[in-house]
């Protein structure tokens, strides 16, 4: 059985992309940066999952919880499984097992780490869009038999 390893990519939409398994080197334009994730799961609920990144305390992780806060920002995490390349350089090939998209909506800060909520803002049980009337303007003439 030959061996398998893991590598999750973060990429946030102000242009903050890490990787947290090859040190001190830029795969697919995302650096290096130590941080971990919740698994991920589906189910087929209308539940409203959110996903929590750990990273280490650092004024990099700091301004990305309050800005992220402040300005809406949106993240994408992806979970990729590849074989270990001798040297570790990066594989010249890996497949995506997960992926995650949600937008900043929490964050905490202790002495040693600041952990980050994604998922969405938006309540999926309440009514948030103004509703709408049913009018010929928005729908055109409804068929007749």
């Amino acid at each position: 059985m030959s061996p398998v390893a893991l590598a999750m990519f973060l990429r946030v939409s102000n242009g903050f992309n890490v990787q947290n398994y090859w040190h001190d080197q830029v795969v697919d334009g995302c650096q290096h940066y130590p941080f971990n994730g919740d698994g991920i799961v589906s189910s087929r609920g209308s539940a409203q999952d959110t996903y929590a990144l750990t990273l280490p305390v650092s004024a990099e992780s700091i301004s990305l919880v309050e800005n992220g806060l402040a300005n809406g920002w949106t993240a994408t995490v992806e979970l990729y499984q590849f074989a270990p390349v001798a040297g570790g350089a990066p594989p010249s090939s890996k497949t995506l097992i997960s992926k995650y998209a949600g937008e900043i909506i929490g964050g905490t800060v202790n002495e040693t780490t600041v952990s980050i909520e994604l998922g969405s803002s938006l309540d999926p049980v309440g009514a948030q869009i103004p509703p709408r009337v049913y009018t010929t303007t928005l729908v055109g003439e409804p068929p007749r038999y």
